[in-house]
């Protein structure tokens, strides 16, 4: 296993996707629930100590439609 870190651009990203099978990802998109947690952000902890917030996937849904601003 390598320690590098791998630095990938969109399409680089999506292209990853195709060498999964879909049923392995309609599997995976089923056991899904709005409010698990989808991300991990971590701060700097300038103004103290460093600490990890959690992003669920309506969280990060609702941004990215309100920052696209489309209706739903």
């Amino acid at each position: 296993m390598s320690n590098k870190i791998r630095i990938l651009n969109w399409s680089q990203t999506i292209s990853l996707g195709h060498e999964i099978e879909d049923r392995i990802i309609f599997n995976k998109m089923a056991s899904q629930s709005p409010g698990m947690c989808c991300n991990v952000v971590y701060t700097s902890g300038t103004t103290g100590v460093g600490k990890g917030v959690m992003l669920s996937h309506d969280n990060l849904t609702w941004s990215w439609i309100s920052y696209n601003n489309i209706k739903a």
